[in-house]
């Protein structure tokens, strides 16, 4: 299963585009949503383990 979520930021020419593929058997709007904020928790952890060098305790 494929979502796609198309954005057209204001005053900008390009459109943006979100696409997820899962196994997940519930609608597009949460599944955007889950997807999001996993991504976005993701990146937290990343940069806690480069900028506050967590990974050499």
């Amino acid at each position: 299963r494929v979502v796609c979520k198309v954005e057209k930021p204001e005053n900008q020419m390009t459109y943006m585009y979100t696409f997820i593929v899962t196994n997940m058997e519930s609608s597009p709007e949460y599944l955007i949503k889950f997807y999001c904020k996993r991504g976005l928790m993701e990146n937290f952890i990343k940069e806690s383990k480069t900028g506050f060098d967590f990974a050499s305790v």
